[in-house]
């Protein structure tokens, strides 16, 4: 996937979660997060990322990110 593609890296993250590699979804997914403007589903899926891990305070950082845009 080239660089910043947050859609492409948000299928194939969605593709990783449905064969049980949420490490690779998240690694991926990471990879063109922007924090400045980040893409709804992007943001979304790594919020729901990290609630599934228990990492509540990541999960809640992502969830209001999503709510500033």
């Amino acid at each position: 996937i080239k660089e910043k593609q947050p859609l492409a890296a948000y299928v194939l993250a969605r593709i990783q979660v449905s064969i049980g590699d949420s490490d690779a979804a998240k690694t991926q997914l990471l990879a063109v997060h922007d924090s400045v403007a980040p893409e709804e589903r992007v943001i979304a899926l790594l919020a729901s990322l990290e609630f599934e891990a228990e990492d509540y305070a990541a999960a809640e950082r992502y969830y209001r990110q999503g709510l500033k845009n």
